[in-house]
This record gives C-alpha cells, structure tokens and sequence, in this order.
C-alpha cells in the first residue's frame, strides 16, 4: 500500500471512528453543454402549467430577492 493510500485509509478510519460514514451523492453537471437547455425547457413546462403558477411567481420574487431589503 502506498503512503497516500495508507493516510487516505487512516483518515477514513478516523472518521468511522468518530461514528461517520462515506456517503456518494450524484448532482447535475451545471458544465455540461446540455445543461441550460434543459432547464430553459423545465421552467417553460412549469410556466405553461396552471397548477405551477403560484410557484413560478415565487421564484420570480426570489430571483429579484435583493439582499439589503
């Protein structure tokens, strides 16, 4: 075993000492070329959906949400 594999399994023992435990999350890659279009898509579905209404208005007033308010 080399010597960053080794301190990389001490520090990972360490933690599971302290009673934590690995955990892998998968996230949208916000780089990826496809990744503004198919949100534009997402909000367009939402704003065409009457039940979705009232939600898109509240992100709206988030979005122009300004912090010294």
């Amino acid at each position: 075993m080399s010597s960053s594999a080794k301190r990389v399994a001490e520090h990972r023992a360490n933690l599971r000492a302290q009673g934590l435990r690995p955990v892998q999350i998968w996230v949208p890659d916000t780089r990826g070329p496809e990744y503004d279009a198919r949100i534009r898509r997402q909000i367009e579905a939402l704003k065409s959906d009457p039940r979705e209404q009232a939600l898109v208005r509240e992100l709206e007033e988030f979005l122009d949400w300004d912090d010294e308010d």
